[in-house]
Formats: C-alpha cells, sequence, structure tokens
C-alpha cells in the first residue's frame, strides 16, 4: 500500500479547514479533485473516513485518528524539505539587519544572484546588542557591524569600507569662500 503525499495534504488541510470548498480555495484544487483523493485514501485504507449527508462531510473517528497523521506526515515532510535545503546551502529566507543601508543592500543583492528564488532582505537597526540577539535568535542570518567582533559562537570579517566624497553644484553659494551668503531683503 502506498498513500500519495498530496492525498495527506488534501486529509490534513480537511481536518484544518471543515468543508472541501475551503479546502479547494485555500489549496486551488477543485472539489471533485479533492472527493476523488479522499475516496482513493478510504479505499487504500480499508476504512471510512467521513460520515456523509446529502451536501456536508465530516471526518469521523476513523477521518480524525487519520489527519492526526497526515499532519505529523506533513510536517516531518516540509521539515526534511527544509533541512535538506540547508545542508545543502540553499534557505528559503534570508535576512540581514545592519548598522548601515549599502553595504546590506549589496549583500542582499549578492544573495539573491547567488541563491535563484531566495526570499532574501535587509533591516536597518543602528543598536548592536539588538542585531547580535537577533542573529543568536535566527531572526537575521547574517548581521553587518560597525566593526569585527571577537566571538567563539560566530565567525567575523571585514566586509565593506567606505569613502565617501560630497559634491555641489560649482555654483552653490556655499561652495566659494569669497562669495558672502545672500541675506534675505528683510535683513
Amino acid at each position: 500500500m502506498f498513500i500519495e503525499t498530496y492525498i495527506s495534504r488534501l486529509l490534513a488541510a480537511f481536518s484544518e479547514y471543515g468543508t472541501l470548498t475551503r479546502v479547494g480555495e485555500e489549496l486551488g484544487i477543485t472539489q471533485p479533485t479533492i472527493s476523488r483523493a479522499m475516496q482513493k485514501l478510504e479505499a487504500e485504507l480499508g476504512v471510512t473516513l467521513f460520515d456523509r449527508t446529502k451536501n456536508r462531510i465530516a471526518l469521523n473517528e476513523n477521518g480524525r485518528f487519520a489527519a492526526e497523521y497526515a499532519n505529523k506526515i506533513m510536517a516531518m515532510q516540509d521539515e526534511m524539505i527544509q533541512k535538506t535545503r540547508e545542508k545543502a546551502g540553499l534557505f528559503q529566507k534570508f535576512a540581514v539587519g545592519s548598522v548601515a543601508i549599502m553595504p546590506a543592500v549589496n549583500a542582499v543583492e549578492a544573495v539573491r544572484r547567488v541563491y535563484a528564488g531566495i526570499e532574501a532582505r535587509f533591516e536597518i537597526d543602528d543598536n548592536e546588542s539588538h542585531l547580535l540577539r537577533a542573529l543568536t535568535d535566527d531572526v537575521y542570518q547574517m548581521i553587518m557591524l560597525l566593526h569585527p567582533m571577537d566571538d567563539a559562537t560566530f565567525k567575523s570579517q571585514r566586509y565593506f569600507s567606505e569613502r565617501l566624497s560630497v559634491m555641489l553644484p560649482k555654483t552653490h553659494h556655499r561652495v566659494h569662500a569669497s562669495r558672502k551668503p545672500r541675506r534675505s531683503p528683510a535683513q
């Protein structure tokens, strides 16, 4: 006997949403497809999972029992997918916390280039202790501080150095030291 994963997912969804219509809306599947899948599951298990009336079906005791296992199976499958992707270096989400915007923007763009389809974002916070706590709590997968830190838990290395220049138009009234600032007519 082999129960297809999508059927377990549909049973778990039915236990959560309670109606075929709602399962269909949430998962984007037609009611007849869901009904056939539930009938196939009952045939595979050799037991009735639903109490059926003219316009409604509801899980019976067997159905609730099977749905508990379906929920566990789906959770384990989701965990397997996540852990395998993590092991392979593929993260579905990547968040950067930083004290400066441009290094964070550059890091997020680099992550998106390397890992196609990843959801990458950044947040700015000038409080380094908040950033460290969020990194420890896995809110961020990377943080950027103003200086490297010696910490046994995390690897730290210099990433970005800024050299800024300021430019103004030559015609700006503050550029020419010999030119006196404009006075308003009231002065």
